[in-house]
């Protein structure tokens, strides 16, 4: 999938998320769908560097957090999830720009992130 985001290959990285999507949250075809929809525009919106649009990478993906909460029956806030997947989009692409940014930053980003869903259930 990385590899099709950095070349911008939006179709690959598309069947991608579909894949990723439907093994990650099992949820139903349809949902699926929209869901994969609403991560590669998600991407799209943030990809562009450095002119990217993270408050609408970070709105697409509350919805997408949204629909999976609704579809599985989690118990997570949507516009958190959204935002701290966000949040750890940006400090990777500053690890991989600026050399100021530690290893641990990324990981701690990552951590956060992965509390999001383990916090309220």
């Amino acid at each position: 999938m990385g590899g099709a985001y950095y070349r911008h290959e939006w179709a690959t990285f598309l069947r991608a998320s579909v894949a990723m999507v439907a093994a990650g949250f099992g949820m139903n075809g349809p949902d699926t769908l929209r869901g994969a929809w609403l991560v590669l525009r998600a991407n799209q919106a943030w990809a562009p560097f450095p002119d990217n649009d993270p408050q609408r990478a970070r709105d697409l993906m509350r919805r997408f957090y949204a629909l999976v909460a609704g579809a599985a029956g989690l118990d997570l806030d949507p516009t958190q999830a959204g935002t701290l997947d966000v949040e750890w989009w940006r400090v990777h692409r500053e690890h991989q720009h600026d050399g100021d940014v530690t290893k641990d930053q990324l990981v701690g980003a990552l951590v956060d992130l992965d509390a999001v869903g383990r916090s309220r259930g």
